[in-house]
């Protein structure tokens, strides 16, 4: 896939010096830094799924996990996941899974066109760790973001941790609703405590967590939804200009392809 520099040759600077790109067109193979990006307009989840050795899958559970064209942060497709099981706990999920390597950066830009109401969570990016044989059985949820309901009916996040417990964000920043932000999560999965974990809000360290991160350090990273129920009925997130990287990126200009 090739993307114009408008929001490639920025990937591989800091987010600090994003100005002065030029307008060229890039490949993703030209940096190997960059190891695999989608920007959702194949119109499937042939992205996902394939497209390197890693590889991905979908689990779809009781709901659904989708491209489809309308509302897209770039070109004319973006990702939805939809909730359709209010009453009970559901996981419409995608991954890239690995095991990726320790000192991964990941992100993805998402959208709600309402405010969502889970019973008390929502995790939007979760961390898996696995076993061998590293099979669908053996995995543990290490690291998830978790979207909140506050008092006066905002949303907010919290990071969810398995070895660290519970954290609250560093700067309290609201969740948007009918607009796209963006959240970039590093992890260093190491078989120590000399682990590390952040993550960002349109640019802003909103996480921060060191030592024990994971059980294994065989991690995948995975988007969407595992939701325990909804007080309301089925809910929807959209997902678009997903990135998986060695080096930050930041909050990227829109992908465009030639």
């Amino acid at each position: 896939m090739a993307l114009k520099a408008a929001s490639i040759a920025c990937l591989f600077t800091l987010l600090g010096s994003l100005a002065g790109c030029t307008d060229e067109a890039l490949h993703f193979g030209d940096d190997p830094r960059l190891l695999w990006g989608t920007d959702h307009e194949t119109g499937d989840l042939s992205d996902w799924l394939g497209k390197s050795q890693q590889g991905g899958f979908v689990l779809m559970a009781g709901s659904r996990v989708e491209v489809v064209a309308g509302i897209a942060r770039s070109g004319t497709h973006a990702l939805r996941i939809t909730d359709d099981s209010p009453t009970h706990r559901d996981y419409p999920l995608i991954a890239r899974n690995g095991h990726l390597p320790s000192g991964i950066y990941a992100s993805a830009w998402y959208y709600l066109p309402q405010t969502l109401h889970p019973l008390s969570y929502w995790w939007f990016v979760d961390y898996r760790s696995r076993h061998p044989p590293y099979d669908s059985q053996d995995f543990r949820d290490e690291i998830r973001l978790s979207f909140t309901n506050r008092a006066d009916g905002s949303m907010g996040s919290v990071l969810l941790t398995e070895e660290l417990g519970t954290m609250q964000p560093l700067v309290d920043r609201e969740i948007p609703i009918a607009r796209w932000f963006h959240i970039e999560t590093y992890l260093r999965a190491t078989d120590g405590s000399d682990g590390e974990f952040k993550a960002w809000q349109d640019g802003e360290l909103t996480f921060q967590a060191t030592g024990k991160m994971t059980e294994t350090t065989w991690v995948e990273w995975m988007i969407g939804g595992v939701v325990d129920g909804l007080t309301t009925d089925a809910a929807e997130l959209y997902i678009d200009d997903a990135a998986i990287s060695e080096r930050r990126l930041g909050p990227l200009p829109p992908f465009e392809r030639n």
